[in-house]
Parts: C-alpha cells; sequence; structure tokens
C-alpha cells in the first residue's frame, strides 16, 4: 500500500491514464470497423 497520500495520488493518476488509454483504442476500433462495413456494399 501507498506511504503518502502523494503516492497514492500518483498510483491513481497512472491507473487512470492507462484506462483512458484502453478506452481511446478502443473507440477508435469500433469506429474503423463500422465504416468497412457500411462501404463495402457501395463499392
Amino acid at each position: 500500500m501507498p506511504k503518502s497520500k502523494k503516492e497514492k495520488i500518483a498510483g491513481l493518476e497512472k491507473h487512470r491514464q492507462l484506462q483512458r488509454a484502453k478506452e481511446m483504442k478502443r473507440k477508435q476500433r469500433k469506429q474503423v470497423a463500422l465504416p468497412t462495413k457500411h462501404t463495402k456494399g457501395k463499392k
């Protein structure tokens, strides 16, 4: 366990950044997957 509040806050921020990165990757994958399905029939 973190000894000080600063360490705890730093750990939380690190975790938050990792979660944000995961979320961004997931959103990008979703955005890429949808248009490819739609453009299949039109081209």
